[in-house]
């Protein structure tokens, strides 16, 4: 059964689809529903409800199915096809709650529901879709649904996403409902300002000596704000091995200051706590070792302008390499929104 249902979750994401519309049973009050199709950007989509999460029947038809596969009684791939039939009447209901980065509801988001069918064809999948619109309270919900998955994508003008998908919280329990809503985060934008562009591709020594580059400029520099100083043992490493080594860099924004960023909104600095170095090191004993490393930051220059980073190392060429990519905001603002 482990292997029919391997087979089965990797046929349902990577077949040709058809689209069909069904309207589900409306809930007064809390938000609207309509079977019209919609279309809202990729990078909106935030939730995947599986088929096993969320499942909210037995599987007494998929145990009769194994039962009977076993005894011989069906063959295989009818016994796929079967489960991806019983697969259509999980329940698919969704409750979901939207808010910006300060816990606020946020009212008016488009919602765009994709429920997902299994087909008797052979690892052939067809969808419905819905839309929603979150209320005052930023609740919405999608219900009297059953397929074998279901999508939610969000969109309002003046918001988005995390960058890198962030945003998206789970029940406490195995599935959404009334009183345990997923939580889904939307980030307010302030508005996008004027940013200064700027990258820095080049080698650099990997013998302890330093570089220095303008990062206004992107340009290595004596006269530079950013210093990058690499050491590596031992110095000579035989081109195409991976044995590792000890090796360590270190990176100073002189007169001024870095922090990294982990944030989900990246794209209002800090005011303060900015250190004036960030060292890296890694051992050959390390497991798991690396030669090569990256990371954001957040940076202050030395003329109190604020900007991100991208740092991306590699520690195994003769000489190592380095790669790194500014976003100033010149004004002094800490407001790094870009344009959309």
């Amino acid at each position: 059964m482990a292997i029919l249902a391997i087979i089965v979750g990797w046929s349902l994401f990577h077949h040709s689809q058809s689209q069909t519309t069904r309207q589900p049973e409306l809930v007064a009050g809390v938000t609207t529903i309509t079977n019209q199709a919609v279309q809202v950007p990729a990078t909106n989509l935030v939730v995947q409800q599986s088929p096993i999460t969320a499942a909210n029947t037995n599987d007494s038809g998929s145990e009769d199915i194994e039962s009977r596969y076993r005894q011989g009684l069906i063959g295989k791939e009818q016994a796929i096809q079967e489960t991806y039939l019983e697969r259509n009447k999980r329940s698919q209901d969704f409750y979901g709650k939207v808010i910006d980065q300060y816990g606020q509801p946020v009212t008016g988001v488009g919602i765009a529901g994709e429920l997902v069918f299994n087909t008797e064809t052979y690892g052939g999948v067809k969808t419905e879709n819905y839309t929603a619109q979150t209320d005052s309270e930023g609740l919405f919900q999608f219900t009297g649904l059953n397929g074998a998955g279901f999508n939610v994508r969000l969109s309002k003008d003046g918001y988005k996403m995390g960058e890198r998908g962030e945003g998206y919280k789970g029940p406490a329990g195995s599935k959404t409902n009334p009183n345990d809503r997923a939580i889904l985060t939307m980030w307010k934008l302030r508005g996008a300002e004027p940013l200064i562009s700027s990258d820095i591709s080049s080698k650099i020594p990997y013998d302890g000596n330093s570089s220095t580059f303008d990062v206004a400029t992107g340009k290595e520099s004596p006269d530079g704000d950013l210093k990058v100083t690499l050491s590596r043992f031992p110095l000579k490493i035989k081109p195409g091995l991976v044995h590792p080594y000890d090796w360590q860099f270190k990176i100073e924004m002189l007169h001024g200051g870095l922090i990294e960023e982990h944030d989900p909104y990246p794209y209002w600095a800090p005011d303060n706590s900015y250190q004036p170095s960030f060292q890296f090191e890694i051992s050959s004993n390390s497991i798991p070792w690396q030669n090569q490393w990256e990371q954001s930051f957040y940076i202050k220059t030395s003329q109190g302008q604020y900007g991100r980073m991208h740092f991306d190392i590699s520690s195994a060429f003769t000489p190592a390499r380095i790669q790194m990519d500014f976003t100033i905001n010149p004004s002094g603002s800490q407001n790094l929104e870009p344009k959309p």
